[in-house]
C-alpha cells in the first residue's frame, strides 16, 4: 500500500474521532431505542445478529461492483475509463 494506504487509514481514523465526539453526550438513535423496546429480550444478541446480518448484506450488495472492477473485458474498458476519471 505505502504512503497512499497510510493517508486513507489516517482519514478514516480521523473520521471515526470526528464522529465519536460529535455523538457522544447525545441521545441514542431513534431507530435503536425503537429496537429495544420491541425486543426486550437477549437484546445484546438480537443485536449482534442485527449488525452481523448488515455486514453480511453489504458484502452480498457489493459484489457486482468488486466483479465489475476487477474483471478484464473489454466491454468494461468503457467503465474503467469514466471512474478513473472521477477520482475513484
Amino acid at each position: 500500500m505505502g504512503d497512499r494506504g497510510d493517508g486513507r487509514l489516517l482519514g478514516v481514523a480521523a473520521g471515526d474521532v470526528f464522529v465519536f465526539f460529535a455523538r457522544a453526550g447525545q441521545p441514542e438513535e431513534g431507530r435503536y431505542v425503537q429496537l429495544r423496546r420491541e425486543w426486550k429480550t437477549n437484546l445484546q444478541l438480537r443485536f449482534l445478529f442485527f449488525f452481523e446480518f448488515q455486514a453480511l448484506l453489504t458484502v452480498v450488495l457489493s459484489l457486482p461492483f468488486l466483479l465489475a472492477a476487477s474483471t478484464r473485458l473489454r466491454r468494461w474498458a468503457g467503465w474503467k475509463r469514466l471512474a478513473r476519471g472521477s477520482g475513484w
